[in-house]
This record gives C-alpha cells, structure tokens and sequence, in this order.
C-alpha cells in the first residue's frame, strides 16, 4: 500500500467537507482572507545569510505522503461554486501527527483510517503532549509560525504567511493556472516546478448503495478529462459528532472513470446523523521528503457530484 500512497496517494485535508442527498453538510475549508499584518517570515530575501539557508528540496511530481510521515500539505484549488477563482492552503508542522498510522482496511483504490481522537496512556499525558497510537505521550504537532509560501508564474510572484493558527489561507491573485511554488519553514525548504491545475470534472455523478445511515456502498463515476497524468480522490471523514479522526479516502487515475468504496470503508463513518461524504477532486500531486517528514502538495479542482 505503501508504494500506492507515493504513486497515486492518498491523503486528508478536508477542504470542502459537503454531505450529499440527506447527509449532513459541512465546510471545513479555512476560508480567512490571508491578513496584512501576519507574521514575517526570516527566510525573506536578504533576512537570513545565504551560509545557514537551507538546502532546497524538490518536490517530485505524482508523487504522495504516506498518512503516517506527512508534516506538510500545500493546496492549490478550484471550487465549481467559483469556477474563476484559485484558493490557497497550506500548513507546515515540525513532526508527523501521533494519531495517524497505517490503514486498518485497504483495497486497490481506497483506504480506511480508524483514528481515535485521542488514545490511552497511562498516567495521562500532560499539556503539550499527545499520546500515540503506541499508548507513549509524545510532543504535539507544533505548525512553522515562521513559514513562507512563494508562488510563481510569468515573471510575477505572491507570498503567504500563516495566521495566528498557524495555517496558510488566502486568494491567488497570479493569473494563469500553472504555478511554481516554493515552502520554506521550520528549517527546510522544499520547491515544485510549474505545474497546472486540472481542468473540472464534468458529468460526475455519486449512487449511494443503502441509506445515508447504513451505507453499503457507493460509487463514482465521470467521464475521462483530456489530462493524461491527473488522478480523482475523495476524502469521507468520520461524522463530526463522533470523537475521532477516522476516515476513508480514494485515489483512481482520472482516466478509469470510476471508483467504488465498499461497505466496510462506509459504515464506521456514518455514525450519530450519517455519513458526511466530500466531493470529487481532480488533481495532480508532489510530494518531498524533508528533514522533518513528508510534505504534500496537491493543484486540485473541487466538483460536488450530484446523487442519483
């Protein structure tokens, strides 16, 4: 499974959590404009001496994080609720998330996550600390407050900085939909060449076997796009009145047309008001394996299938 994550990925973020026919419907996606006034980052030009900068590290296209070693994500994406505009996220931790591990079910398109909000460690862990899936308190995640995302096209550049979260959010004003990017944070540096973000999906449809409650199965269809090197992915959390981070996600090259997720990847998550299923993301991948662990970059865009 391991080689399938670095191929043809799989990953969560949560973007745009939409639950469709009768599920519940919910926007995870951190939609704060990117503030004037954000934290300046110290590997602006000029600002750190070209001895101690770090050496970059270049992302490989089509490439994936494994869940497990994962410490960044940049996301540059589409919605079809506004067609002309690109957003940005993205976020840079200093270690790998303590809760996530290898997948609990897995067939040759999707994976199944069962995550515990939290898990047992005996005594407690105290504040700051997390208690992995190996039952050992180990120091929380902490984002890159110092982080920098440069994005590059035509001889024109925009630069992001994190919010007092620690997450990168904001509107891409560079015209065109082919961007270099460059991350710099938490002592690394990691940079992609041009790449272009996916066409929309069109015609993509969603039959959910079962009901919203019990699902027992559902299926993704849409008709091939013209891009040779794109994949589909979804991502289904847990429902979010359940403690917990498990979910389910899939990835298809865009040209099989379809994926279908079975019962036993459905059913743990619909759970209290029933499954809270995301839209279809057509998207190209990068991922670079830094100092700190993996970092993701994904050029997606987002298309809500409509139920039949």
């Amino acid at each position: 499974m391991k080689e399938l994550l670095r191929s043809s990925g799989h990953w969560q973020l949560g973007l745009a959590v939409v639950a469709l026919a009768a599920c519940a419907h919910e926007e995870t996606v951190a939609q704060d404009a990117w503030k004037d006034d954000a934290r300046a980052s110290p590997y602006a030009d000029g600002a750190v001496d070209d001895a101690v900068k770090p050496q970059p590290v270049a992302a490989t296209p089509g490439t994936r994080c494994p869940v497990a070693e994962r410490v960044g994500l940049v996301v540059i994406a589409g919605y079809d609720y506004a067609p002309d505009d690109l957003q940005v996220w993205g976020r840079l931790l200093d270690r790998p998330h303590p809760l996530y591990g290898e997948p609990t079910l897995e067939d040759e398109s999707c994976a199944f996550y069962a995550c515990r909000a939290t898990a047992p460690c005996d005594p407690p862990c105290e504040g700051g600390s997390l208690c992995s899936l190996d039952g050992e308190c180990t120091p929380a995640p902490v984002p890159a407050f110092d982080a920098e995302l440069v994005l590059r096209a035509d001889g024109h550049e925009q630069r992001f900085t994190p919010d007092n979260s620690g997450s990168i959010n904001g509107l891409l004003e560079l015209a065109g939909d082919r961007f270099a990017v460059e991350l710099r944070g938490n002592g690394v540096v990691v940079t992609l060449v041009e790449t272009t973000v996916p066409s929309f999906l069109e015609s993509v449809t969603g039959t959910l076997s079962g009901t919203c409650g019990r699902p027992t199965g559902f299926d993704i269809e849409w008709p091939a796009p013209p891009e040779l090197d794109s994949h589909v992915y979804t991502h289904i959390p847990i429902n979010h009145h359940a403690q917990g981070l498990s979910f389910t996600e899939c990835t298809v090259p865009a040209a099989a047309g379809s994926v279908h997720i079975d019962e036993p990847m459905l059913t743990p998550l619909a759970v209290i008001t029933g499954l809270e299923f995301q839209g279809a993301e057509h998207l190209r991948f990068a991922a670079a394996e830094t100092a700190l662990g993996c970092v993701e970059l994904r050029f997606q865009r987002y298309t809500d299938p409509s139920f039949l």
